[in-house]
């Protein structure tokens, strides 16, 4: 929810966005409707008190009949707003799991700036946030501004594709509550269950070389496990944890299959943790929790756009939604979701506004090309969660992963994010794009 401290900070990002074109005028007196009504409420006593219409109409300068309407559209788009005779509005209950911009961009745009590293006392307060502010008011990348929501797409990538082109901002994000034609990797199809996970893109326009593309999701791997790490209940990768280099005693005889998948590594001595099998799948204990898909354009010397396509199975049953679909996920990470892991339910609404804190920071890293203070650089932080290293793999690429690239045992991530093989032969070769599965499953 929001607080009276995140209101002046909602208020002034909203202003900047409204100036630059990437809020629109309606969904921006929302937002700050809904971050007035969400200080009313105590999420842990579970209680709510009306705020007046006519203080409402007079804190956003417009009439009470102007306030009516836009309560009456935040009932459309799932909020529950009381209407108290003689009272005013209020909220019957939190707002947190709401996929809608007027839900999210609330506790976005409010976030304070942050300088110190991961609290334990606060899952939010992880590394470096310039702020919503800071972002706009520099014109600065802000992923989730402008906002695009739909109840239901096609694909969330192609809602992007179709403005990416006519100069749709870069930052813009589109989100659904069920997509229907979600794919990934070598056109396997994602799937994602309606009201349970999170399925999102945003559009980027990074100032890198073609070559550079790969960084992109690379980058976005790195944010999505930094920001499950900072969840309650969720064990952080600790930095500097040793990796166990024996293929077989990191994969050991949990390797079988597991509902058609199978159970990947996790880093020796100290329980499940959150990894990335390079280029653009995150792991929550050894299973497969978010997936990216990179689109683009470019020339010869210049990348015109990229989306980032994200997965994450947030609140449902991964395994079962993919065995109903008849997907197979041999030789790849089983799926599972937050729930499944953590045993309770994830507010997906708050989740994504942390998940675009962090793409803010990491995808804004790689224009300046320094580290953000308090953060690890992006090599050091994917090489640290690299669930790869000393594992035996093959690297295939075209249509349906037809080709083998490489085969042989991972050696790392080398310097521009490119996955080392270590071949039969002792050569090393270094590969740029392409789809890791394990060389054998017993």
């Amino acid at each position: 929810m929001t607080t009276l401290d995140d209101i002046p900070r909602i208020d002034e990002a909203i202003s900047l966005g409204l100036q630059r074109g990437l809020v629109e005028p309606g969904q921006a007196q929302r937002v700050r409707l809904v971050a007035r009504l969400g200080t009313t409420i105590d999420v842990v006593e579970g209680w709510t008190k009306p705020v007046s219409g006519m203080a409402l109409a007079r804190d956003l300068g417009i009439s009470r009949a102007a306030v009516h309407k836009h309560v009456t559209k935040l009932r459309n788009l799932g909020f529950l707003v009381q209407a108290v005779t003689g009272n005013g509005y209020r909220l019957e209950a939190p707002f947190a799991d709401l996929l809608v911009g007027e839900a999210v961009l609330p506790m976005l745009l409010g976030a304070p700036e942050r300088v110190d590293g991961i609290a334990a006392a606060d899952a939010a307060d992880f590394g470096f946030w310039p702020g919503a502010c800071g972002c706009l008011r520099e014109g600065k990348f802000l992923a989730g501004v402008p906002y695009f929501f739909e109840d239901r797409a096609e694909s969330t990538n192609l809602h992007l594709k179709a403005g990416a082109p006519r100069g749709l901002s870069d930052g813009a994000l589109a989100v659904t509550d069920r997509q229907v034609g979600g794919r990934g990797r070598l056109g396997r199809r994602w799937v994602s269950e309606p009201g349970k996970d999170l399925t999102f893109s945003v559009l980027l326009r990074p100032r890198l070389l073609p070559a550079q593309a790969q960084l992109l999701s690379l980058a976005a791997a790195v944010a999505v496990a930094e920001t499950l790490e900072a969840l309650p209940g969720v064990q952080s990768k600790q930095p500097g944890a040793a990796l166990v280099a024996a293929p077989e005693a990191r994969w050991g005889a949990s390797a079988a299959k597991a509902g058609g998948g199978a159970a990947w590594p996790t880093a020796s001595g100290a329980g499940p943790k959150v990894m990335v099998k390079w280029p653009n799948d995150v792991l929550l204990g050894g299973g497969k929790v978010c997936g990216i898909l990179l689109e683009g354009s470019m020339d010869s010397d210049r990348l015109q756009w990229a989306i980032a396509g994200m997965g994450l199975n947030v609140n449902g049953s991964p395994r079962r939604a993919l065995e109903a679909c008849g997907e197979d996920c041999s030789g790849r990470p089983a799926p599972v979701s937050l729930h499944e892991y953590l045993g309770k339910d994830v507010p997906r609404g708050w989740l994504l506004a942390r998940l675009l804190e962090r793409l803010t920071v990491r995808w804004n890293e790689l224009e300046t090309g320094h580290p953000t203070p308090g953060c690890a650089d992006l090599m050091s932080a994917l090489r640290e969660r690299d669930a790869l290293v000393g594992s035996s793999v093959i690297v295939r690429s075209g249509l349906r992963g037809g080709d083998v690239v490489a085969s042989g045992v991972a050696a790392g991530i080398g310097p521009e994010g490119q996955l080392l093989v270590r071949e039969q032969s002792g050569e090393q070769k270094a590969v740029f794009a392409g789809e890791v599965t394990l060389a054998s499953v017993s």
